[in-house]
């Protein structure tokens, strides 16, 4: 995701005419924004399906994701080392 939100500010940067060195044309310290909403929404919506109302809720997706998936697959790993097998697709007729 890190390379997602990397293409979306680079996408949808404003072009101020300084040169492509994002470091040297844009101030830190500036109040308007660098980048448009707007057209980072019409960025999500053509490769991903899903537009976000703000830049909130962009970040916290940006988040929950690869959250979500390291919790995930951290819960798969106690499961296969307590031996937690759910869907273990043998019949238990078959064992019997």
């Amino acid at each position: 995701l890190c390379a997602i939100h990397g293409a979306t500010v680079e996408n949808t940067l404003f072009e101020d005419g300084d040169g492509a060195n994002t470091f040297r044309a844009f101030n830190p310290t500036q109040a308007e924004e660098t980048y448009s909403m707007v057209t980072a929404n019409r960025f999500w919506s053509q490769i991903f399906g899903v537009a976000f109302s703000n830049k909130r809720w962009l970040h916290f997706f940006m988040l929950f994701v690869p959250v979500t998936g390291l919790w995930m697959s951290a819960l798969g790993v106690v499961g296969l080392a307590l031996n937690l097998r759910a869907y273990d697709f043998v019949s238990q007729e078959i064992r019997a």
